[in-house]
């Protein structure tokens, strides 16, 4: 074996290697949790028996008749007016945007069969899956948001009795986001299977085993759901925006691992197929210099195109997941902190907002919030690099174009036009290039 080939094979080791570190960063941020210091004096007012309860009470707090005292409301968030309102536009460009590009891409698969064949149309399932995440998302921001997570206008109520959309949302979200993350794994793997292993063609899959295959994708993710629901505590809402698992450990081992270990797998398979595809595009098994370049080409367009699916998906993961994996390491000390603030704001209104520190910062949030579209994007940017898409668009815009220019024809008369399915036919240049490749 030639040194540039084990030096070769050692580098791709080092990359997947490298890609499950990353990928486990999360669990790095679990397993490792912010802590008070022990010597940082807090001091608890609450504890203070010269200083009196001060009614009404200091907002955010409101008065509780049944416990008779104040208490924080649900609707309460650690975030100005003006930053709930970037946030808000953000929600609305990334639903925008996702909802847009789905419709896209499932008019271009629906008019291109071929494009409906297994695996490609996982991607297509993928697509549909994160508009219907951000679906969900904006719901509550056609009304009030407290109407739809808060059944209590007290935090603790509201926390303890999940409403019943909270439970729908947490519940949707949590199946979905598995499912892709199936569909991400199952993806990688059929392409390393056929383009490294057996070189098998895709068609050869039964449709036995494709009707096997996603029942299981369909089924086992609602075993975690079912157990959050039923054994575990539930759903609780997170700003007002999504509901997760209330409790932390429930959310990671039921959520966050199978996501961590789905990007694992799915970022392996896809780097062994670009590792070969670029060991192939390398090789000179064909006689002709003009033919070798033609299929180097060819080879370095698909890789390109693998690594933009698996660079838009593992960064829309972990944008989507950095935030909340920052709540959970947070989880102690921001608990904490705004224990000792509402416990101050008892009793007198210049209290220290220590607990600002442990919230994530609204810059985190606008980029956790626009994570949606790089997904999207990354797919839309697929379709780009497929002739006959591009083929299809350029149709339909042709078609739009004569609609707006021309008048309606009189009756008893047709003007004459090209039609979309001429249109879509390849030209004579394209069909001598399609014949060369």
């Amino acid at each position: 074996m030639k040194t540039g080939t084990i030096l070769a094979y050692v580098l791709c080791g080092v990359i997947i290697i490298c890609a499950w570190v990353v990928c486990f960063l999360p669990t790095i941020f679990y397993m490792n949790p912010l802590e008070i210091p022990p010597n940082e004096n807090h001091v608890n007012v609450s504890l203070n028996t010269s200083l009196m309860p001060l009614f009404p009470c200091n907002p955010p707090l409101i008065f509780s008749n049944q416990s008779g005292f104040c208490k924080p409301a649900c609707d309460w968030l650690p975030f100005s007016k003006q930053e709930q309102h970037g946030m808000l536009i953000a929600d609305w460009i990334t639903t925008i945007f996702c909802i847009t590009c789905f419709c896209i891409i499932l008019a271009t698969w629906l008019k291109l069969p071929e494009f409906m064949k297994f695996p490609h149309f996982i991607i297509l399932l993928m697509a549909g899956i994160t508009a219907f995440i951000e679906i969900l998302v904006i719901i509550p921001k056609l009304g009030k948001e407290s109407e739809f997570f808060c059944s209590s206008v007290f935090a603790d109520e509201a926390i303890n009795k999940p409403t019943a959309f909270c439970e729908t949302q947490g519940v949707l979200i949590h199946y979905t986001s598995l499912v892709i993350g199936e569909l991400f794994v199952i993806y990688n793997a059929v392409l390393l299977k056929h383009l490294v292993l057996d070189k098998l063609p895709c068609e050869s899959y039964s449709k036995k085993f494709l009707s096997i295959l996603f029942l299981a994708v369909l089924i086992l993710p609602i075993f975690p759901v079912i157990y959050v629901l039923k054994a575990g505590d539930s759903y609780t809402v997170l700003y007002l925006r999504y509901c997760f698992p209330r409790n932390a450990d429930e959310g990671y081992f039921s959520c966050l691992l199978p996501q961590q270990l789905f990007v694992g797998i799915g970022t392996t398979c896809i780097l062994l197929v670009i590792f070969k595809l670029i060991k192939e595009r390398k090789s000179s098994l064909i006689g002709s210099p003009s033919q070798a370049r033609r299929r180097q080409i060819q080879l370095q367009k698909i890789a390109i195109q693998f690594i933009i699916v698996i660079i838009s998906y593992i960064v829309c993961v972990y944008l989507s997941y950095g935030v909340l994996c920052i709540q959970l390491n947070n989880r102690r000390t921001l608990g904490k902190s705004l224990e000792e603030y509402f416990g101050c704001l008892i009793f007198t209104k210049n209290c220290p907002e220590d607990f600002r520190e442990y919230v994530t910062p609204y810059g985190l949030m606008i980029v956790f919030l626009l994570a949606g579209i790089v997904f999207q994007g990354g797919t839309f940017i697929l379709l780009v690099g497929k002739q006959k898409a591009r083929n299809l668009w350029r149709s339909w815009w042709f078609d739009l174009t004569t609609k707006c220019r021309h008048p309606k024809p009189a009756k008893g008369r047709m003007p004459r036009s090209t039609s979309s399915a001429q249109e879509l036919q390849p030209s004579t240049s394209e069909k001598k290039t399609d014949t060369k490749n």
